[in-house]
């Protein structure tokens, strides 16, 4: 990069360039007081910018550096170089021979900003960024050369591990069958997207790069600012989408940087139209056989057993398609179908209606803590303690990880909260050390009965945001 324009480097004052030379205030010089003062002062202040400083005459010979580059050839080049040194002798031969270039062209009254590779023999792989500029003295003849630079080893390392990563995500995105890999910002906005499913309908992942999600497709991204609310908050989120004439399931984590630190959302966006028409044709096969079964109830004792056998394995399925086989409470799916029921019927007949959110703190703590199995124990134990405070009418589901979900028909909002400090205090004050000595487990809580939304999602969306509240405010409460 050049620059011609050399008028805001000249001195403004008719005094001699003082470069190289420093200022001693002398005994009732106020001027020279103040001019050893600025100095003073402007060399803090290149150190406080963790610049290093250094000018040259026309033989290359050091007149003048501040502290950060004294420290800079100490620390890095292992060498302290003294005013009247020549700088190149310092330097790599391959470095010398581009800083000198840079400077020849200095000494013509240009400008130059570069990266600059030191091949030191210590530490093979370290850059300096420099910035060269002609020195001038009070008659704006060019009398050296100022250059400052700064020591970016570090930010070329994270500039190549970020390459090799990108590089790693895009291979590994075009190589999934059947769907698409993303990353998103906090705005919802595509950093990188990449994947099979979309090269197969003809779509350029570079179209999607740098625009907003509902911008690219409003309706398959529907409702993604408050899946990246949740996710950014340090949990995962799950969604099926249906655009056109296919099924889409979207998987949404967050992304850390090294020091754990949320800066991105991934996602995994896949296409299981054909597993959704399996599981179509699975139960519309299942029902008929029972009605198979039902026309042969009269028949002969082998049918009779038949009968019976085949009811015993539709049981163990339904038990399979509700229950979570963990924790023994219900799964999100049927979740999902007894919340909408229980909500239609809240508003149909204004009845009391009150949905909890509720998960464990810190567990992912206690898994890198205590070990998965540990975990898991927890997970049990807190499915048998929500089943001894239930109502048989109420709906207690495990809604993923370390999260659940209570829905309790005819019941107002102040009841809901009572029973969620009974269930508070139960988890708080359970023997957990019979699981592992160290091991403590609290739980927060988020309660909504706003049956006035004109959707379950949203109630349940309401109870989410009750819990984030629990979450940021100090964990082990309950929030209304």
């Amino acid at each position: 990069m050049k620059q011609q324009a050399r008028s805001n480097l000249r001195p403004k004052t008719r005094a001699k360039a003082s470069v190289g030379k420093s200022i001693s205030p002398q005994s009732g010089d106020t001027t020279e007081t103040h001019l050893y003062l600025a100095q003073m002062y402007l060399n803090s202040f290149w150190n406080l910018m963790g610049l290093a400083i250094c000018a040259v005459n026309k033989k290359f010979k050091i007149i003048e550096r501040n502290d950060g580059f004294s420290e800079w050839t100490k620390s890095t080049l292992k060498k302290s170089l003294a005013v009247g040194t020549l700088l190149f002798d310092a330097l790599p031969p391959k470095a010398g021979a581009v800083l000198k270039k840079l400077f020849k062209d200095a000494l013509n009254g240009e400008h130059h900003l570069a990266d600059v590779h030191l091949d030191l023999k210590h530490q093979k792989d370290n850059w300096i960024f420099v910035r060269v500029c002609p020195l001038f003295d009070s008659n704006h003849e060019v009398i050296g050369v100022l250059m400052t630079l700064r020591d970016i080893t570090e930010q070329k390392r994270i500039e190549a591990e970020n390459t090799y990563n990108r590089q790693l995500y895009l291979t590994l995105a075009r190589h999934i069958p059947d769907s698409n890999m993303f990353l998103l910002d906090r705005e919802g906005r595509f950093l990188i997207a990449e994947g099979s499913e979309m090269r197969k309908d003809g779509i350029s992942p570079e179209l999607w790069t740098g625009k907003l999600a509902q911008e690219v497709d409003k309706k398959m991204f529907d409702g993604i600012d408050r899946l990246l609310k949740r996710v950014f908050s340090g949990k995962t989120a799950e969604t099926e989408v249906k655009v056109r004439d296919k099924v889409y399931a979207i998987q949404l984590v967050p992304v850390r940087n090294e020091s754990q630190k949320i800066y991105a959302v991934m996602g995994l966006m896949r296409n299981i139209t054909r597993a959704k028409q399996i599981e179509q044709e699975l139960t519309e096969s299942l029902k008929e056989k029972e009605r198979a079964l039902e026309d042969l109830a009269d028949a002969n004792e082998v049918k009779t057993k038949l009968l019976a056998e085949l009811r015993a394995q539709t049981e163990v399925l339904e038990k399979q398609t509700r229950e979570d086989a963990l924790t023994g409470l219900y799964n999100r799916r049927y979740l999902n179908m007894q919340l909408e029921q229980e909500f239609k019927r809240a508003k149909r007949y204004g009845n009391p209606l009150s949905v909890v959110m509720c998960d464990i703190d810190y567990f992912k703590k206690i898994n890198d803590t205590f070990s998965h199995q540990v975990g898991d124990e927890v997970l049990k134990t807190l499915g048998r303690i929500f089943k001894a405070y239930s109502r048989s009418v109420d709906t207690v589901a495990r809604f993923g990880g370390e999260e659940f979900v209570l829905v309790l028909p005819e019941t107002p909002k102040e009841k809901a909260v009572l029973l969620c400090e009974k269930l508070r205090a139960a988890v708080e004050h359970y023997p957990w050390s019979e699981i592992h000595k160290q091991l403590s487990v609290t739980m927060s809580f988020g309660v909504s009965d706003n049956v006035r939304v004109s959707h379950y999602e949203k109630l349940l969306a309401e109870a989410d945001e009750k819990l984030y509240e629990a979450k940021n405010s100090g964990r082990n409460r309950v929030v209304y």
